[in-house]
C-alpha cells in the first residue's frame, strides 16, 4: 500500500493526478471525505466494489453510496425533476447524502439491485477537484470494519493489512464530524429521513 501525504488546502495536482490514475487502474484507497476518512474505488468498477464489501466484512445486502461533483454527472446517473433540483440546491455542496432513482448505468452490486442510488455532492474542495478528473462517481463508505469506529488515517494498518489498498491519501487528522445525513428525495413530498 502507497501512502500519499496531501494537504486539503494546498494540494498540488500531481497528488489529483495520481489518486484518480490509481482509481482508473481499478485500485481501492483510503482517502479523505467531508465527514470522515473514507474507503473508496470507482463506482464502475465491479471487482474493486466486491473488495470493498470483503475488505469492511460488510453484509452484501447493504447498498454503497457514491460522490460526485456536478448537476451534469448527477443528470447522468440518477432521474432528476426539476423540483428535485431546486430543493437540491438548498442542501448541497455538503454532509447530505441523497436517494434519487438510478439510471441503472452502474453495477448491481453497489445497490444491491434495487432501483436507489444515494449520493452526496461534497463541501470539500480538493475531493471535488479529484471528482472532477474521474470518468465516474467515486464509491465512499466509512474507513472501518462494518460495525467497528471509524478509522483515522493512523489507524489504517491495525485492520487493514498493508496490501489491501492499493493507495492511502493521508491528509492528516480530520477535524471530528457526523456522517451525513441521508434522506430519500424520489417523492418530495414526503421526504423521507433515513439517517439523522
Amino acid at each position: 500500500m502507497r501512502i500519499l501525504k496531501v494537504s486539503l488546502v494546498g494540494w498540488k495536482k500531481n497528488d489529483l493526478g495520481e489518486i484518480a490514475a490509481c482509481l482508473r487502474a481499478g485500485g481501492v484507497i483510503a482517502y479523505p471525505t467531508d465527514t470522515i476518512y473514507g474507503l473508496g474505488c470507482l463506482a464502475t468498477e465491479e471487482s474493486a466494489i466486491k473488495r470493498i464489501y470483503r475488505l469492511k466484512k460488510r453484509a452484501r445486502l447493504k447498498p454503497l453510496l457514491v460522490l460526485l461533483s456536478g448537476w451534469r454527472r448527477l443528470n447522468k446517473y440518477v432521474y432528476l425533476r426539476r423540483a428535485q433540483l431546486d430543493y437540491l440546491r438548498t442542501i448541497w455542496s455538503g454532509p447530505v447524502t441523497a436517494v434519487f432513482e438510478s439510471k441503472r448505468f452502474l453495477p448491481r452490486i453497489l445497490t444491491v439491485g434495487q432501483t436507489a442510488l444515494a449520493v452526496r455532492w461534497p463541501a470539500e474542495k480538493f475531493l471535488c477537484a479529484l471528482l472532477r478528473r474521474l470518468p465516474a462517481p467515486l464509491v465512499s463508505t466509512s474507513l472501518n470494519i462494518s460495525g467497528q469506529p471509524a478509522l483515522g488515517i493512523n489507524g489504517l494498518e491495525k485492520i487493514f493489512k498493508r496490501r489491501s489498498l492499493d493507495l492511502a491519501v493521508d491528509a492528516g487528522p480530520l477535524p471530528p464530524r457526523p456522517p451525513s445525513r441521508i434522506i430519500d428525495v424520489r417523492d418530495l413530498r414526503v421526504i423521507r429521513l433515513i439517517r439523522e
